[in-house]
């Protein structure tokens, strides 16, 4: 495992490569079982390196969510010696919590006679810290509306005070 710590946030994806280093040994096939917390990671995916052909049978390829296990397998024709791009494995954070993503026993590295060469079992150090608590937008207030004073009704005259003030006026 090429990552020592991962630090995400509860929803949030991230990946962990898988490098082999077989030193000067010529290898052909391998087996990573990757051993995960469930109650806190949900593998998503794995995707192999350049020129690795894929195992698709029970018991070398499988994602156990309940059991937290990712199982991929996959040959390499003409082998390599050296370190070489194995594949990536994709997760998703599901709970927070802290936890460890490691190489289980089932793992190999098998030479040109199928001897195990696997040495070193890495691990992957995980966090989950709690997402962010989402920001609440803020609305501007309403202005509050104008307060309009009613206006008292002004009686109208009536026919005979107009008749009394037009006589008044001339005369």
């Amino acid at each position: 495992l090429t990552t020592a710590k991962v630090s995400v946030k509860k929803g949030q994806t991230f990946s962990v490569s898988i490098n082999l280093d077989s030193q000067t040994v010529q290898t052909y096939t391998a087996k990573a079982s990757l051993k995960f917390p469930a109650k806190l990671v949900r593998a998503d995916g794995f995707t192999f390196g350049a020129g690795w052909f894929p195992v698709v049978q029970p018991g070398y390829d499988a994602i156990d969510n309940a059991n937290g296990v990712l199982l991929k397998t996959a040959g390499l024709p003409g082998g390599f010696s050296g370190n070489k791009f194995f594949g990536t494995a994709s997760f998703t954070a599901i709970a927070t919590g802290e936890g460890v993503i490691s190489i289980g026993a089932e793992s190999l590295a098998l030479d040109g006679g199928s001897a195990n060469t696997l040495t070193g079992t890495p691990s992957v150090a995980i966090s989950i810290l709690a997402p962010a608590a989402p920001v609440a937008p803020v609305v501007p207030a309403k202005p509050a509306a104008p307060k309009v004073e009613p206006i008292a009704p002004t009686p109208l005259p009536t026919l005979e005070e107009i008749a009394t003030s037009s006589e008044e006026e001339l005369g």
